[in-house]
């Protein structure tokens, strides 16, 4: 049953907090402070959330990469953007994720971060060290 509160809890949250961003608040960091972390990785992953509105990076700001950029926006934005067009079977379900890959200095986590300032979304930068401190 406490699982199921949780998940009410979580689900209320996010709707606060996208009902503020689209009231015009500016910044919805004061709201993450409100987040409940289940545990100390959790706490240490929010430590690192950047809300939409304080990412400061758009494709506009990214020179070049333009294949790159279209493929994203192909496979991850359209997909958020007009998700009616993507649930007519099996074969036009959207991926589930992206890995960028390539030598540091590429772009790979600018391009993540203009993903998701345009839909929207929070940013977090996870490194290798956060998620092998866990295990």
């Amino acid at each position: 049953m406490s699982y199921h509160l949780n998940q009410g809890t979580h689900l209320k949250h996010g709707l606060n907090m996208l009902q503020s961003m689209q009231n015009g608040n500016k910044s919805s960091k004061n709201s993450l402070k409100d987040v409940v972390t289940e545990n100390e990785f959790e706490k240490r992953l929010l430590a690192d959330v950047i809300p939409p509105n304080d990412i400061g990076v758009t494709f506009d700001d990214i020179g070049a990469l333009e294949n790159v950029k279209d493929t994203l926006k192909e496979l991850v934005m359209l997909p958020l953007q007009r998700p009616e067009l993507f649930c007519k079977g099996q074969l036009t379900k959207p991926c589930k994720g992206i890995l960028l890959f390539g030598s540091p200095g590429t772009g790979k986590t600018m391009l993540a971060k203009a993903v998701a300032t345009k839909v929207g979304a929070n940013f977090i930068n996870i490194s290798m060290s956060s998620i092998t401190l866990v295990w």
